[in-house]
């Protein structure tokens, strides 16, 4: 949740590394895209440096780390003061165009294994039943 509230943001770049990517912002995503490839590839790759190398790599960090820190600590925060959940979205039932005849929840019972064992004459419940009998056997010796 805490990350689709960055969706769309775009954050500032330090002016060393304005120079490598030739724009003064960054989005969220293009973050993202950056942090997964400085996860998986290490200084002996040819475009780390050129993707702005150790420089990039700790901004990366750094900037995800504290913004999705402050929506986590945002959303802490008002399930801790308000009667509502901060990590949880706001719905309304749709009533209208509801279908208030219509019987949910049961469940598919011819299409289980354990309908097709009932037809075809096996045994399903074995292991409940010799649990139920050695329980009844244990008692009985008490």
């Amino acid at each position: 949740m805490a990350n689709s509230k960055l969706m769309g943001k775009e954050f500032g770049l330090p002016p060393e590394l304005q120079k490598v990517t030739g724009n003064q912002t960054i989005s969220y995503s293009m973050l993202k895209k950056l942090k997964n490839f400085f996860d998986y590839h290490d200084e002996k790759h040819p475009y780390y440096e050129k993707r702005g190398g150790e420089k990039m790599k700790e901004f990366i960090e750094s900037t995800l780390r504290g913004q999705r820190g402050r929506v986590k600590k945002s959303a802490e925060l008002k399930s801790e003061f308000t009667p509502e959940n901060g990590f949880k979205k706001t719905h309304n039932k749709d009533r209208q165009t509801k279908n208030v005849t219509k019987v949910g929840g049961l469940p598919k019972v011819h299409k289980s294994t354990t309908h097709k064992k009932l037809y075809k004459g096996e045994m399903v419940y074995e292991q409940e039943i010799k649990r139920i009998q050695e329980l009844i056997t244990y008692k009985s010796i008490l």
